[in-house]
């Protein structure tokens, strides 16, 4: 949601379905970002506008396909 507090709005890129998730590219400004959905999760459709929660206890940080934190 947009009003929610602690999120930031992304656009998305591209959706794929991946057998027992899905993953969802968006960018935020010059990053390129990656989120894995479960599949009971409506799939935003590609240039939709949406709001993510980038730091929670599920978040996990790449850089180079490498994790980081």
């Amino acid at each position: 949601r947009a009003d929610e507090a602690g999120t930031v709005a992304a656009e998305v890129k591209r959706g794929q379905m991946l057998g027992s998730y899905a993953l969802v590219t968006c960018r935020l400004q010059e990053h390129e970002l990656r989120l894995r959905l479960a599949l009971d999760q409506a799939m935003p459709q590609v240039g939709a506008r949406v709001h993510l929660h980038i730091l929670s206890p599920h978040t996990c940080i790449y850089q180079n396909e490498e994790w980081v934190a």
